[in-house]
């Protein structure tokens, strides 16, 4: 119903039977849009530019968290074994240090993959992994806000 309502607005608008006001034009001009002022005559090339979004640094999400760009890959690997049924904690948190080249991980909650996908419900990682700075970050070494 609200869309209908907007897009009723809009195609109003649009077909010129309201009048822009002096607000509504300050409203499109902050949002970058160019708007003539209501006695100044349209320019000879009038196409219609959206404004431009602003340019985002490179940014990847990982368990629907923003996460930045980072030159450190994981470190240290924190992995708890926990159950499939009760999420209650079978083994404490373990760290382990990756400099050895160790690699069977994902730096996440496993509970998808190692209780529903393969069928076991048992157990599974919860595991999250730290740079050499102490930040959280991703498998591939990206920083997690």
């Amino acid at each position: 119903m609200r869309f209908a309502l907007l897009l009723a607005g809009i195609c109003i608008l649009l077909s010129g039977c309201l009048e822009w006001t002096d607000s509504d034009r300050a409203i499109l001009r902050g949002l970058g849009v160019d708007v003539p002022a209501e006695n100044e005559p349209l320019p000879a090339n009038t196409t219609v530019n959206p404004p431009v979004a602003p340019s985002i640094n490179p940014v990847a999400q990982a368990n629907n968290s923003t996460t930045l760009t980072s030159t450190s890959p994981p470190a240290f690997l924190h992995r708890t074994v926990r159950n499939c049924s009760t999420n209650l904690t079978i083994s404490p948190e373990a760290t382990k240090d990756l400099s050895d080249g160790y690699s069977n991980y994902n730096c996440e909650n496993n509970y998808r993959w190692q209780c529903i996908a393969d069928g076991s419900f048992d157990s599974y990682y919860d595991e999250w992994c730290e740079d050499k700075y102490g930040r959280k970050v991703d498998k591939y070494g990206r920083v997690l806000k």
